[in-house]
């Protein structure tokens, strides 16, 4: 009889290790099948890439299926927190393996897994997008108030400066009219006041030598 395949679940995958040397080093220990590595989102990839990160997928956690699952099981139990080891001078050298063997687990419950967490993630990412449409619209709106409000203020300043200067003037307009009133009224009675009166002397007095 052909034996029962089983799964071992990687929940941390060496930094850039790809699917192809994961298969490289579970094949030492018995026939792989299935290979599957989680990839990161690509936000985090870009924000690494943007940071002078490395521009390589990194992976965030896998599935690894072994054609007998006494293998997969005892893999999984000979290698967990151990060091992944190898060359010195080999990146994933000092790196430890994180794995567990999945019992009662199959393949076809790994792809309906993967397409759930695909349609949480698209709803998550469809989510954020509204949400983030919805703080734009109202910083736009919240903007356009600013605006109107800092033009209406504008006017009202504006109106009020031109009010004080129409009340300068006229203060001033005011002021200056006693005054030409005052010089008018002035020169009018100096034209129409009356002569000063001469003395008469009386001529019978002069001839008489009388004071």
């Amino acid at each position: 009889t052909m034996p029962e395949p089983g799964i071992i679940y990687l929940g941390r995958v060496p930094p850039y290790m790809k699917p192809e040397k994961m298969r490289h080093i579970f094949s030492s220990y018995g026939v792989v099948g299935r290979v599957y590595l989680q990839p990161e989102e690509e936000k985090y990839r870009k924000k690494r890439i943007k940071e002078g990160g490395s521009r390589k997928v990194r992976f965030i956690e896998g599935w690894i299926e072994f054609e007998d699952k006494k293998i997969a099981k005892a893999v999984a139990s000979a290698l967990n927190n151990t060091q992944i080891g190898g060359k010195k001078r080999s990146m994933y050298c000092d790196d430890l393996w994180t794995m567990k063997y999945l019992r009662n687990f199959r393949w076809s419950d790994l792809s309906g897994k993967v397409i759930y967490r695909k349609a949480s993630a698209e709803k998550k990412a469809r989510t954020e997008i509204s949400q983030a449409k919805r703080e734009n619209e109202a910083y736009m709106q919240n903007l356009d108030k600013s605006k109107a409000l800092t033009a209406i203020v504008e006017r009202k300043r504006k109106r009020q400066a031109d009010a004080d200067d129409g009340g300068s003037a006229k203060s001033a307009s005011s002021e200056a009219a006693p005054s030409l009133a005052e010089s008018a009224k002035a020169w009018t009675y100096k034209q129409t006041a009356p002569a000063p009166k001469r003395r008469k002397i009386q001529l019978s007095k002069v001839l008489s030598g009388g004071d």
